[in-house]
């Protein structure tokens, strides 16, 4: 559109007189278009087309049934070589952790055979020790007791020797004393003759036939006991006790 002072003839006009939207002008005008329609039935931008991919030397979709078969080999190949390698893997690790999971059980009871055995030790040296002392000291009651015993025993000896000694000196004194004088008082021998000692398993009754016959029988050598069987008596025995009378109860 041309405003009312421009001329419409042939010839051209600047830019500058139009005030339009540029429609009729000799040169290019790039202007934002929005028509009233939604973007998506518009058309699209210009995409270039896709490269074509890299061709691969070991690309499969290149290859024929020749390397088809090869790949197929290869794969069963190294699917054998791969599960063996992974198979070998799994029991190395499943043996070492067994073989670590032993070791610290081992250790580990090792250790606690040491603590039993050290504690059982503890209380074996406490028991040593009082079982010593307590040996020690029944020992030493003991010898208290045979000392006290056997001095009492030489103590009563020495008495008793001491006590005949005396008595012997006054009887030689009375032997021989001078005859003229009076005589001096005879002393009684010094030592109390103890009496027999009573057992309550001994009867009293036996005691009087003597030591053998109280104490249960013959305390001499005794011979083995042999069964007598008495024989029958023969025709001339019996008849010379039938002429006797009979016998003892007959009598």
């Amino acid at each position: 559109m041309l405003s009312p002072t421009t001329a419409t003839s042939g010839y051209l006009v600047p830019h500058s007189a139009f005030n339009s939207t540029f429609e009729n002008v000799m040169f290019p005008v790039r202007t934002l278009y929005c028509p009233p329609v939604p973007p998506s039935m518009l058309m699209g931008r210009y995409k270039p087309p896709p490269r074509p991919g890299r061709k691969y030397r070991n690309d499969l979709s290149l290859a024929g049934p020749r390397d088809h078969w090869a790949q197929t080999q290869v794969a069963r190949i190294w699917r054998g070589v791969l599960t063996r390698r992974r198979l070998r893997n799994e029991r190395n690790h499943f043996e070492v952790r067994t073989w670590r999971a032993i070791m610290i059980q081992c250790w580990w009871r090792r250790l606690r055979a040491i603590w039993r055995r050290r504690f059982l030790r503890g209380l074996v040296d406490e028991w040593i020790v009082s079982r010593r002392e307590s040996l020690l000291a029944e020992r030493l009651r003991g010898y208290g007791v045979m000392l006290s015993w056997q001095r009492r025993r030489f103590e009563n000896a020495v008495i008793k020797l001491q006590r005949v000694f005396r008595w012997y000196l006054s009887q030689r004194t009375n032997f021989f004393a001078d005859a003229t004088q009076p005589p001096r008082e005879k002393l009684p021998f010094p030592l109390r003759i103890q009496k027999k000692v009573y057992f309550p398993w001994r009867r009293r009754e036996e005691a009087k036939d003597g030591p053998i016959k109280a104490a249960g029988g013959n305390l001499g050598p005794q011979k083995k006991r042999t069964l007598h069987f008495h024989s029958v008596p023969k025709v001339s025995k019996g008849a010379a006790a039938n002429k006797c009378g009979g016998g003892k109860g007959d009598q």
